[in-house]
């Protein structure tokens, strides 16, 4: 049973609702290694499995189609105002399922934007939980 099935959301007030998802948030921080673990083998399956492959040359291609997710996955998880480096990954990432699928990776692709965005992404992977609490806004009106 989690801590939401025991509120009935029509009759919290404003207030009480801001200090629920605060505890939400305390837990979510409590249980921070467990988040760290599942986290990192969220991320290989999902990330950096294709982000190697792509680094070793080895992409064909089908593999356009996870580029295409990953995009999309990307844009959908951006916490907050995205900086001048996040939006600069995400417009290079939203052309790479094109340039996977007719096999037309160049050199810049792979000695620059495919290991800042490993980078990146395991800046990511670092401060996960507070991306979490920032993009579900869990701690909005306690900062």
């Amino acid at each position: 049973m989690n801590w939401l099935s025991k509120i009935n959301p029509r009759r919290i007030s404003g207030e009480a609702w801001k200090k629920e998802k605060f505890k939400a948030a305390s837990v979510l921080y409590g249980f921070d290694p467990v988040v760290r673990q599942a986290t990192k083998v969220m991320m290989k399956r999902m990330w950096y499995r294709h982000i190697d492959k792509a680094l070793e040359k080895k992409t064909t291609s089908g593999d356009a189609r996870h580029w295409k997710k990953m995009a999309k996955t990307f844009k959908h998880e951006i916490a907050g105002t995205p900086t001048q480096d996040t939006s600069a990954l995400l417009n290079w990432l939203e052309a790479m399922p094109s340039k996977v699928k007719r096999g037309a990776i160049t050199k810049e692709d792979y000695s620059e934007w495919l290991p800042r965005f490993k980078v990146y992404m395991m800046d990511c992977e670092k401060n996960a939980t507070q991306n979490y609490i920032l993009k579900n806004k869990l701690t909005e009106g306690f900062e």
